[in-house]
């Protein structure tokens, strides 16, 4: 089967770096966070197709239940570097995060931040619920502990000092603890995350089953 062609194509500075695909269960959407920063001159263009790519998903829900997004930066983060995803108004979250809600996307994967962090379902700087049962908004992942050689030791760390915000529920930062997401689809309305360390004999250190009974916009009753 063919790959999405935009991720081949997508070579130069005027081609768009975003595209969406069907597995399964699952509706796979990339996006391209950098439209907002140094792409600007393909942000309408990115926040249009989203639209549009998210309105036709929602019209296959029954076949296709499941929306999954991925993008590099973050919209929520409890690192302590100076990073906008910390702040009130990042400029991604602004961007982004209502297209999201009204798209009723169950999970965004985000990277950037080389640390790991769950959230509880959240929107707008507001925490719906403490659990992952038929959330009222999406469930954001910081999932960036792959390792990089960025440092003079081959070890990135972007620390989390604190406790978190309240819609922080896990996070993780310590070098050394690299690992990877991990996603089974068990049904149409059950779907398992897991962070999986490298080392460790391939250890579980963070798993949630989220349970959605009523996919759709998050924002019609």
């Amino acid at each position: 089967e063919e790959w999405p062609r935009p991720l081949t194509k997508a070579t130069t500075d005027t081609e768009p770096l975003f595209y969406s695909i069907d597995i399964g269960l699952v509706h796979f959407i990339a996006y391209d966070t950098e439209s907002v920063y140094e792409r600007q001159h393909l942000r309408a263009t990115t926040r249009r197709w989203l639209q549009n790519d998210l309105v036709a998903a929602n019209k296959r829900r029954r076949e296709v239940p499941w929306i999954v997004a991925f993008g590099h930066r973050p919209m929520y983060c409890s690192n302590a570097a100076d990073n906008e995803c910390k702040y009130d108004k990042p400029t991604v979250r602004l961007e982004f995060e209502k297209i999201f809600f009204d798209g009723g996307v169950d999970l965004i994967l985000e990277g950037h931040e080389h640390s790991y962090e769950r959230f509880y379902p959240t929107f707008n700087r507001t925490m719906y619920q403490t659990n992952y049962v038929n959330p009222r908004a999406p469930v954001h992942i910081i999932t960036g502990q792959t390792g990089c050689s960025e440092s003079f030791l081959g070890l990135c760390t972007n620390p989390i000092f604190h406790s978190g915000y309240e819609w922080s529920a896990y996070r993780s930062w310590y070098p050394g603890l690299n690992g990877y997401g991990r996603i089974t689809v068990l049904n149409e309305t059950h779907l398992v995350w897991e962070q999986v360390l490298d080392h460790f004999f391939q250890a579980t250190m963070d798993q949630i089953t989220l349970q959605q009974d009523r996919h759709g916009p998050f924002n019609t009753p």
